[in-house]
Formats: structure tokens, sequence, C-alpha cells
């Protein structure tokens, strides 16, 4: 809601709750009213802070950072605390941030959210080009998730990088995009983002109505999730790469624009029970000078990747869209050494069912049921581009692809 919710922080019950807070030891639980109150507020090792209920009267913080604190961190309505008494947890309770991040996790402040709702109230023409308003921020701790729910945030819901992520029966929705500001970071606005060595597992998560991707797993993260739920994207809803692994059981994948999955850079992934469904045409980039619209169920660029699927259904409806094909398997000789499929079926698409593209002439056993069934090669033909879709695309000195038939077997 543009310029927050109505009144002002209470001064006195934002300084009570601080010194209760600070006062509190192991195993203590303090208790907070409805009300707005004026953030950050440090919750301790091992102190428990209870709401009015995650259904009840919201709790409304505006975001803040510590006196003489770089801002290296974002502003923040709550963060827990280092020490030896075990996370600091909040739950019961039903949050509005305004103007900044929820809850911060860092450097061993370890932390577990039960029964907690989270909502922003971002005015976009006030937030400063360094502020971030995201659901959860989680650098070097171990953070416990269990029904919990982020709406509106930007451009993140979820930021773990590095540290160890549990998710029980959690949901994301409406993340948005930075739109006009310059956020301070590289990634692109996206629901959950693991990254930096860290280890994420989620049982029932949802990221669903989303202006922006839906899972991203990089740079040597390891994530593993069963029951994925990942819709309504504007952006690919699961992205992998820059060595990252990602293992899913059982997930339905709709609603995700340009592709379901993509994975653009060495990786590890294991799918099984996965179900892909209405893919959206968007604008990608393919190479250096051509900008393609493209949809795709998966697309896979197999360089030093290792990729197992297994009982994965992809349905990409007929459509006007360069590159339109159900999976997309991309990389020189040899690679497809990494690669076993079993039970995939590609239905619905006007396009390939399969595509692969570079020097793969030799196709391991593969296991396909397909309505329409092509196999795309040619040798050199992603011309050292490093992006799978750059095949598709009509680049000046790139061989075009050549189709050598829709045979499967060795």
């Amino acid at each position: 809601m543009p310029g927050g919710p109505p009144g002002e922080p209470d001064p006195g019950a934002s300084s009570r709750l601080a010194d209760e807070l600070l006062e509190a030891s192991c195993g203590d639980v303090v208790q907070v009213a409805a009300g707005r109150y004026l953030g950050p507020f440090v919750v301790p090792s091992g102190v428990t802070l209870e709401g009015p209920g995650a259904l009840g009267d919201a709790v409304v913080i505006d975001a803040g950072a510590p006196n003489g604190q770089p801002r290296t961190l974002p502003l923040r309505a709550f963060e827990s605390a280092a020490g030896g008494c075990g996370p600091a947890t909040l739950r019961d309770l039903r949050l509005r941030v305004v103007q900044g991040t929820a809850f911060l996790a860092a450097a061993g402040a370890d932390l577990v959210l039960e029964r907690v709702r989270i909502a922003h109230d971002n005015d976009l023409s006030q937030m400063r080009e360094t502020q971030l308003a995201v659901g959860l921020w989680v650098e070097s701790a171990d953070v416990v998730l269990s029904d919990v729910e982020i709406e509106d945030s930007i451009p993140y819901g979820v930021l773990q990088i590095g540290g160890q992520l549990d998710l029980r029966g959690v949901r994301i929705r409406g993340t948005r995009n930075c739109r006009y500001l310059a956020c301070a970071t590289s990634l692109s606005p996206t629901a959950l983002v693991v990254m930096g060595g860290g280890v994420a597992r989620g049982e029932g998560v949802t990221l669903d109505d989303l202006s922006s991707a839906g899972l991203w797993v990089i740079d040597g993260a390891v994530a593993e999730f069963e029951d994925l739920t990942v819709s309504g994207a504007k952006a690919p809803c699961v992205s992998v790469d820059s060595g990252a692994e990602l293992t899913v059981s059982s997930a339905e994948l709709s609603g995700c624009g340009a592709a379901a999955l993509l994975a653009t850079a060495p990786a590890a992934i294991r799918l099984e029970r996965v179900r892909v469904r209405e893919v959206q045409p968007q604008m990608v980039p393919c190479g250096d000078t051509c900008v393609c619209k493209a949809r795709s169920g998966i697309s896979i660029a197999l360089d030093r990747t290792e990729l197992d699927l297994d009982d994965v259904e992809i349905s990409v409806p007929p459509g006007e869209a360069l590159g339109r094909y159900g999976l997309g398997l991309f990389g020189a000789a040899g690679a497809e050494q990494g690669v076993s499929l079993s039970g995939v079926a590609v239905e619905g698409t006007s396009g390939l069912s399969l595509a692969v593209v570079g020097g793969m002439r030799r196709l391991p056993e593969w296991e396909i049921v397909s309505d329409l069934a092509e196999h795309v090669g040619g040798e050199g033909g992603t011309g050292g581009l490093p992006r799978p879709l750059s095949t598709l695309c009509p680049l000046p000195g790139v061989r075009e692809p050549e189709l050598i038939g829709p045979a499967f077997s060795p």
C-alpha cells in the first residue's frame, strides 16, 4: 500500500519493546501487541517473541537500521542475535513492514519463524536505491521457516547467502521487480534465491503470482525440494547455474515465463515426478546481438552438467515464439554422457519436442515418450555463445542447426 498504513509509530511502545528484548535471557518469551512500532528490534539468542496470532491484528514495523551501522545490510524490522543459547524465535505473528526488509539473520545469528505472515507496505517513490524490501535475508546463519507466508517483497521473498535454510509449509507470493529503482543487487528479482554455498531444504513450498522469477539456485548452493509449486512467474520458474545442485521430488511448474526450468552453466539437476504446464513466451537475450521471443519447457546447457529426469511431463502449448520446444539440451560432443532421461513425456508443442543442439551426434539410451520427436544437431552449433537459446537466433557466423531425424535409439 503506497505510503504505508495510517498513523505513526508509537515511540514509547517502541522503546519498551526494545528494552524488554534487551533484558530477556535464554528461554524467555516476550509478548508484542498489535500496533505500529519503529524498528529495528533485535531478538536475542534463545528468546521467543510472540505476537497476537498469525491471523490476529497486525504488528506494523517501520524498518530501520542500528545507529552507526554501515549501510551494507538492509533496513529491517527484526534481526536475530548470535549467541550460545540456540536460535531466536518469532511466532504467531501477522507482520506488516513499512519500507524495508522483514527479518535479517546474519553472521551465525540463527532464527526460527513459526506461524508468521509477512506483508510489505512499500512506497516506491520514497525508497532509496540501496533499499530492499525482502521477506527474509539469511547470511551465514541457520534458519527454519514453518507455516510462513511472505507477500509483496522487493525484489526477493527470501535471499539466502550461505548457511542452512529449512522451509516447511512456506508460501511466497507477489514478489515484484524494483521497477524504476536501481536496486543495489546484480541478481534478477526472484521469489527464492539460494546462493553462496548455502544449503536449502524445502517441503510444501509454494511460489506464486510473481512479477519475478521463482526459484534460483546459484553459486555452488545445494537445494532439495519435495512438493514444490511455482506458478504465475514473469521469468523462468526455476533457474540453476554456477556449480549449483538442485534435487526436486514432486513439483508443478506452470505459467512460467520463457522456460519452466533453465540451466545456463555447470550444474547438477535431478527431477522426479515433475509436471510442466503453460509456459508463456518472453523476450530473452540470445548472445550478444540478438533477442529472441522464446518459450520452452526445460532448457539445459550440458557444459559439465549432470542431468537426471525421471517421470517428467512437459506441455508447451502452440503459439508464436522462436525456440518452441519441450526439452532443449545444448552442448558439445560427449556432453550427453552426464544425461539420464527416463519416462519423459512432451506434448502439445507446435515446435520441437526434443532439441539437441551442438556436437552431440551419439545419443545415449534415453527413454522418451512424445507425440512429436525431433533431434537437432550439427557440430559447432552453439558457436561458443554462452546461452542455450543462442542457437535459435540467426547470428552471423553461427551455423544453422541441422535436423537429423526423430530417432531416440542409441
